[in-house]
């Protein structure tokens, strides 16, 4: 309908482009062809250049079919592109954000002939603003405030829409972007913001208004997906779309210098007499063009923010001072030929010069005399805080040592200047622990607060594990202002240490209190049981010797007379547990105890599977002790460990000499006991056995039996490799030079 040009808007995107292209290389002879004289519109294409073909072709269709013997073109430019082409005269009227214009008023002569009426969803206007949004499920920024530390994105540093609307408002609200942002980005589109934003590629975003609207009826995005930040400044904004920022004029339709002023005229009353329901409108989402605006408060915005024209604003620059002061710049020449003349204050100036000298030699002594005092302050420093014990450091928020004292220099494998400098991950075994030391670092840098670390885990060169009580300060380097922290860290491991013996020994004493309790309350059930159980078995076994008994009954019998006597045997396993006899004591060869207890076992048929190795010590001083309860501990380990190896094994007793002591291993290679029975297989009635099968009373009743003849039953254990119990006994000189009955390791 409107020539060669007005095929472009129905072309595929793609081929529109190329097409648009073609058109601008050979536009001309195609023109002069037909007779029509070519006209570039040089058009900003803030959406991308197949998008900006799509909304402005029809209007370059709609020119040319308006105004005879033109044809018009248009030529989408990036934010970069505009000022170069405009300075080529590739373009004769220029259609972009009211900031580019600003900045090609003066230098190319543009001046505006019509103003957008954009076209919203519900209605339309002359003015628009920038959009400041985040993702909808972003609670945490409510305010402009809020985006300090986080990541943002704009859609050109040459959009006034998409970045230095916004920018004033941050600019007024306390926040710098280039500061305060951790990453400032320009995709250079709307379209790449907004997707950036919704993809969490970054935490908000800005663009011009009307971008999400058109978006979602495109049906690209959807709305609910998005909040955006209401705080506008310069009063309330008559908008009826999404805006965050105060109002400006719409893009101008700007001619430039070297364009006919008719055709400007005619251009102009062919946009202002567009209807609302013109294809060319309709493509550009617009309501037609209006009267020029006025463009002073894009202005205020460029100057405020000292861009465009206005990057020199408030600048002094030589050749102007030269031209505002010259008057003064020749008298000063003046006076200075008459000072040169007036010679005879030479004399004088030279007196001063001496004096001048004299003063700065002495400025010098003093400055190498505080330099001095300086350097020894530091000695003494570095001197004080190497004797501390405590590792002490300064570090800045890349983990790089500042200041580092012997203690932690140390712990490395290095001097203090060797680790000064280096950085943390560097030096740090132990990957995890580092990563959590410097996240700890970058959390007081951040807050500004300090930090208390009770237990952190230190693994120093030598691989040995420490517990530090940590302090972390955060504080500003001299010199630089950099953000540090300043760290004391308190080694606590022997602390610990100590706390978890006096927990288990306070285990310990707890656990023998229950035992007594436990062996009072089993005594007090074993004397009620007892004599029952005495009447039963006697009478059973009286009937069993009756001759006209019948088979079932002689069994039924049998098995009463049993299972009274099993009964009979827990009942003396209790009072043996709960009583305290005295020991009968004599001196024994504690070898002497373990072989009568190895020959009682021989001849056994569960030991026939099982290796006995013995390592006893011949030179082992005598024990006090009674001989059969002793061999009743070692009877008890030699069957339990039995049991614990019921396909055979290993069975390892060892006898020696250590601290005034005499201990007894007993070792298998059974199946081991839990971790979580480890602690309970002392206590009476405990027992992993089936039923019927133990009493839970052998460990116990061997606990009481070394516990009295002043001694110590131990375990160690691992599942699927085996037990070991420990018997310690007191020799009979321990017990002659001190008096004590046991003398435990490290007392």
């Amino acid at each position: 309908m409107y020539g060669l040009r007005g095929v472009l808007a129905g072309l595929p995107v793609r081929l529109a482009s190329a097409v648009s292209v073609l058109l601008f290389l050979f536009g001309p002879a195609l023109g002069a062809s037909d007779g029509s004289q070519p006209v570039t519109i040089g058009v900003l294409a803030k959406r991308g250049a197949e998008k900006c073909l799509q909304t402005w072709g029809k209007t370059a269709e709609y020119l040319t079919a308006e105004i005879p013997g033109h044809s018009f073109t248009i030529r989408p430019l990036a934010y970069h592109e505009v000022g170069p082409a405009v300075a080529r005269g590739d373009v004769d009227f220029v259609l972009a954000n009211p900031a580019l214009y600003v900045e090609l008023e003066r230098p190319f002569g543009a001046s505006p002939i019509a103003t957008l009426k954009n076209q919203w969803p519900g209605g339309s206007g002359t003015v628009y603003a920038g959009v400041i949004f985040s993702k909808a499920d972003r609670k945490d920024l409510e305010h402009l405030a809020d985006l300090k530390g986080k990541r943002f994105m704009a859609a050109d540093e040459e959009s006034f829409g998409g970045w230095q609307m916004a920018w004033r408002e941050f600019k007024e609200h306390g926040v710098d972007p280039h500061r305060d942002f951790r990453q400032l980005q320009f995709a250079g589109t709307h379209d790449a913001v907004v997707y950036a934003v919704r993809e969490g590629k970054v935490d908000a975003g800005t663009v011009r208004t009307d971008t999400l609207e058109r978006m979602a009826l495109e049906g690209t995005i959807r709305l609910e997906e998005f909040h955006v930040i209401h705080e506008h400044g310069g009063g309330d904004a008559p908008l009826a779309v999404l805006h965050s920022t105060r109002a400006y004029p719409e893009w101008p339709f700007a001619k430039l210098r070297h364009t006919s002023d008719d055709l400007a005229k005619e251009v102009a009353i062919a946009l202002m007499s567009m209807s609302p329901g013109d294809p060319a409108a309709k493509a550009a989402s617009c309501a037609g063009w209006t009267i020029p605006h006025n463009y002073e408060p894009v202005d205020e915005c460029l100057k405020e923010l000292q861009i465009g024209p206005y990057r020199d604003y408030g600048k002094v620059s030589p050749g102007a001072v030269v031209r505002r002061y010259w008057p003064w710049l020749i008298g000063g020449v003046a006076l200075l030929a008459v000072a040169c003349i007036v010679s005879v204050y030479v004399t004088r100036l030279n007196r001063a010069l001496a004096h001048a000298l004299s003063e700065h030699k002495k400025e010098l002594a003093d400055r190498k005399r505080a330099q001095e005092t300086l350097r020894l302050s530091e000695t003494r420093l570095r001197q004080i805080i190497d004797l501390v014990p405590h590792i002490i450091f300064a570090k800045d928020r890349h983990g790089r040592f500042l200041l580092v004292n012997r203690a932690i220099a140390e712990a490395y494998g290095m001097t203090a200047e060797e680790l000064t400098g280096r950085n943390h991950a560097q030096v740090h075994p132990v990957q995890s622990e580092v990563r959590q030391m410097l996240e700890d670092d970058r959390a007081v840098i951040e807050s500004g607060q300090p930090k208390t670390i009770p237990e952190e885990s230190f693994v120093d060169v030598h691989g040995n594990l420490r517990l530090l009580h940590v302090i972390k300060i955060p504080y500003t380097t001299s010199g630089t202002s950099e953000p540090a922290i300043l760290g004391v860290g308190i080694d606590v491991t022997e602390q610990k240490r100590a706390e978890e013996v006096l927990r288990k020994s306070e285990q310990w004493r707890a656990e023998s209190e229950k035992l007594a309790a436990v062996g009072r309350l089993a005594a007090g059930v074993a004397h009620e049981i007892n004599n029952p159980l005495t009447v039963v078995l006697t009478f059973s076994c009286l009937l069993a010797e009756k001759e006209n008994l019948d088979e079932q009954d002689k069994q039924d019998l049998a098995l009463i007379v049993h299972e009274t006597t099993r009964a009979s045997a827990i009942v003396r396993d209790l009072l043996d547990f709960a009583r305290e006899r005295p020991v009968k004591r004599e001196l024994l060869d504690i070898n002497d105890v373990i072989r009568r207890t190895l020959r009682l076992l021989g001849n056994q048929k569960a030991f026939q599977q099982i290796t006995i190795r013995e390592d006893l010590r011949s030179d082992l001083p005598a024990v006090h002790g009674d001989m059969n309860q002793l061999e009743q501990v070692f009877l008890n380990l030699s069957l339990n460990a039995c049991e614990a190896m019921p396909h055979g094994g290993t069975l390892a007793i060892s006898s020696l000499a250590e601290d005034g002591n005499v201990l007894a291993r007993v070792a298998d290679t059974g199946c081991g006991i839990s971790k979580m029975h480890l602690d309970k297989i002392f206590e009476p009635f405990f027992t992993t056995k089936p039923v019927g099968k133990g009493t839970g009373l052998g460990l116990s009743v061997s606990y009481g039996i070394v516990q009295q003849h002043g001694g110590a039953l131990t375990v160690e254990s691992t599942e699927g490799k085996g037990t070991t119990f420990t018997v310690v006994l007191p020799s009979v000189e321990n017990t002659m030079r001190d008096g004590s009955p046991l003398k435990k390791a490290g007392s």
